[in-house]
C-alpha cells in the first residue's frame, strides 16, 4: 500500500499501473498559449490529446502513452488554431 502525506494529493494511476500526468505540464519557461485549447492540452492525460515541450529536442510534441512505446509525435503548428510553435509560445 502506497503512504501519502497529508497534503499530498494520491497519485491517480490507469489501468495498466501507469501515472496519470493530466493537470501536470511540461513547458517552456515563460511560454504564452495560442488559443484556449492548446493550453487545456498542455496538461492533458496521455491517453487523450497531450502536447509538451521537449527540451532535449526543443520542439513540441503530442505525447504517446508508454503503453503504446512512449515518446511523442513532433508538431510545429498549433493542430488548433495553425500558429506556428516555439518555445516562447504560439
Amino acid at each position: 500500500m502506497q503512504t501519502v502525506h497529508p497534503f499530498q494529493p494520491a497519485l491517480r494511476t490507469h489501468a495498466d499501473g501507469s501515472v496519470c500526468r493530466e493537470g501536470t505540464r511540461r513547458l517552456p519557461l515563460g511560454f504564452i498559449s495560442c488559443c484556449p485549447e492548446f493550453e487545456r492540452r498542455t496538461a492533458a492525460c496521455v491517453y487523450d490529446a497531450r502536447y509538451e515541450w521537449s527540451e532535449k529536442s526543443a520542439e513540441w510534441h503530442i505525447a504517446v502513452p508508454e503503453l503504446a512505446g512512449g515518446g511523442g509525435i513532433g508538431i510545429r503548428h498549433c493542430p488548433h488554431c495553425g500558429t506556428k510553435l516555439s518555445a516562447a509560445g504560439c
